[in-house]
């Protein structure tokens, strides 16, 4: 992908804002121009979500084949809390099952 005028971070945010808040390209450009009074295109949000989606789609499968490769799997949720001694993680109040 072509490198972009937008700084790293900036295009973090405005993934994030799309991604986990779901704002509309035109918000995020409105909140990038806005408050960051930085000037940005709707084109410019458009491509820049394209591209973080696209590296995005292969994190899950490589994590996966990491620990499929791996030779132990711990998937208990204990840890050790002093040496010689094991403890049950506490389990997160929204938590299922």
């Amino acid at each position: 992908a072509r490198a972009s005028s937008i700084d790293l971070r900036l295009t973090a945010f405005m993934a994030y804002l799309r991604g986990y808040h779901h704002i509309h390209l035109r918000g995020v450009e409105e909140i990038v121009e806005t408050v960051l009074e930085l000037p940005v295109s709707l084109g410019q949000v458009s491509i820049l979500e394209t591209q973080v989606s696209e590296v995005l789609t292969f994190a899950p499968a490589k994590a996966l084949e990491v620990v499929q490769q791996a030779p132990v799997k711990k998937a208990d949720c204990v840890w050790p809390r002093a040496v010689g001694k094991r403890e049950v993680a506490p389990r997160s109040p929204t938590a299922r099952g």
